[in-house]
């Protein structure tokens, strides 16, 4: 579908309103999307939940890094959600074996590609509120504070503000 005329219609609808591309897509498409964020360089790409990829499938993992890494799309984050899903351990916290992902993912996007976000409501009963919020701190010991406030808010902030449709504060004066 991404390769479709359909998917350019669409997305140059998103170029055009200022919008996000939140999406939720498998390894499979990322191929695909690192072309439509390549014909498409204003919008914002936002891939969930590690972008799925899995502990265990480390050879995907790297080839779909590598993939992202050639692609060399400014426009693309993938969002730091759903960690204890990529686990082998489903629902344990902390999940140390989801640790060289995260580390691929930031040798190959940097930290200001990677915006941290919630895992609520979809992991209540699976984990903690706090548990996903000390990713940071015990998956990446190497981040800086300037990497941190980044993941925490900051890389999500910037992406809002450059796909606001319209500012905010004008309206506001």
């Amino acid at each position: 579908w991404l390769q479709t005329g359909v998917a350019l219609e669409f997305f140059a609808a998103f170029a055009e309103c200022r919008l996000l591309a939140s999406m939720s897509p498998p390894p499979s498409h990322w191929t695909d999307i690192a072309a439509r964020a390549a014909g498409l360089p204003s919008v914002q790409f936002l891939l969930h939940h590690l972008g799925w990829v899995k502990v265990g499938s480390v050879e995907t993992s790297t080839r779909l890094s590598s993939r992202l890494a050639a692609s060399n799309q400014p426009n693309i984050c993938i969002k730091i959600s759903g960690v204890h899903c990529a686990s082998a351990r489903f629902g344990y916290f902390p999940v140390p074996d989801t640790a060289e992902i995260l580390g691929q993912l930031v040798a190959t996007l940097g930290a200001r590609r990677l915006p941290m976000g919630s895992d609520f409501p979809a992991s209540v009963g699976t984990v903690t509120y706090s548990q996903p919020l000390g990713v940071p701190r015990t998956l990446l010991p190497a981040f800086t504070a300037a990497d941190r406030a980044l993941l925490m808010g900051g890389n999500l902030a910037r992406t809002i503000d450059e796909t606001r449709p319209f500012d905010l504060r004008a309206m506001s004066s």
